[in-house]
């Protein structure tokens, strides 16, 4: 029986960031996972993330990672709420960087994946 939707583990790729050996890991991740996603199926597990910073954090990595029409979907998401400005690493001290306006984010941080 499944345990989790390709959805739900991207989720869980930037909310334990750290543990996995950080963004650049969820990245590498996440641009094969992508091909596994549909948008519907994300929009569902982003209505179910209780930090609004962990999609707006999955949509700006899923940009980079090759998987644009995803991206997409969670930009829509995120415009609805308008969240604050978050930093897209939380686990560097740094809070400095460029502002994405899309994704409301301080670009902290330049992962990059191993593919």
């Amino acid at each position: 029986f499944p345990v989790s939707t390709p959805e739900h583990t991207a989720l869980d790729l930037v909310r334990f960031q750290k543990q996995i050996g950080g963004l650049d890991a969820a990245i590498t991740v996440l641009t094969e996972l992508g091909e596994a996603m549909t948008g519907s199926a994300l929009l569902q597990a982003a209505d179910g993330e209780q930090v609004v910073a962990n999609v707006q954090r999955l949509g700006w990595l899923l940009a980079r990672a090759n998987s644009p029409a995803l991206a997409n979907e969670l930009a829509g998401w995120v415009d609805q709420r308008n969240p604050a400005v978050a930093p897209l690493n939380c686990s560097l001290r740094s809070r400095k960087g460029p502002v994405d306006r899309r994704w409301r984010l301080i670009i902290n941080d330049q992962p990059e994946g191993e593919l």
